[in-house]
């Protein structure tokens, strides 16, 4: 798999990662309302994203990943230990989110809240952070990489050409580019 098509997938995974904890927050919201029905809504929410929170633990734990290998590679030592550092952290917050959701009942709602808060919160630095890495090691697709400044034209002040300027030659390289294709995954 091609360094640009494991970040892809990371990139991928975050946008996964948010739209879980985007959901955690909605759930969290309902939960500080005085209503009862509102406090049973966000339970039963909270502990249908059971599969999502269960992904959030699983991108912690997959430091030795094939996919996440070339992108470990390209950090420097601090910024490798402060990423493990993070899932660490958010691994606990999930824990302690876990235990209070298991306890967790209509009437006895407000111990769960600053547990699921503290995982947003966490969730979303941490993500912020590896996108930041991600952004340095290889541009987000459809950003261009960089700008190439503007050649001479040959043209004087008056817009008239210049005896001494040549047209350029047409390049070989441009006919031989054969089309992209994909390469098979050395995993599978």
């Amino acid at each position: 798999m091609a360094l640009r098509h494991r970040i892809e997938y990371l990139r991928k995974e975050h946008e996964e990662l948010l739209d879980v904890g985007g959901k955690i927050e909605e759930m969290l919201e309902l939960a500080v309302k005085p209503n009862v029905a509102e406090h049973l809504k966000s339970l039963n929410g909270l502990r249908s994203l059971e599969r999502g929170i269960a992904g959030i633990v699983e991108h912690c734990h997959a430091e030795n990943r094939i996919v996440e290998s070339t992108y470990h590679h390209s950090l420097q030592p601090a910024e490798r230990a402060r990423i493990d550092a993070e899932h660490e952290q958010i691994v606990r917050a999930v824990a302690d989110f876990r235990e209070e959701l298991k306890f967790a009942t209509v009437d006895r709602i407000v111990p769960m809240i600053p547990a699921g808060i503290d995982v947003v919160s966490r969730l979303r630095a941490h993500v912020a952070y590896e996108k930041e890495m991600l952004n340095r090691i290889a541009a987000p697709a459809g950003t261009p990489k960089r700008t190439i400044p503007k050649k001479p034209s040959g043209k004087g002040p008056l817009g008239t050409k210049r005896s001494h300027a040549r047209k350029p030659k047409p390049s070989a390289k441009a006919a031989h580019i054969l089309p992209y294709t994909l390469e098979a995954h050395p995993e599978l």
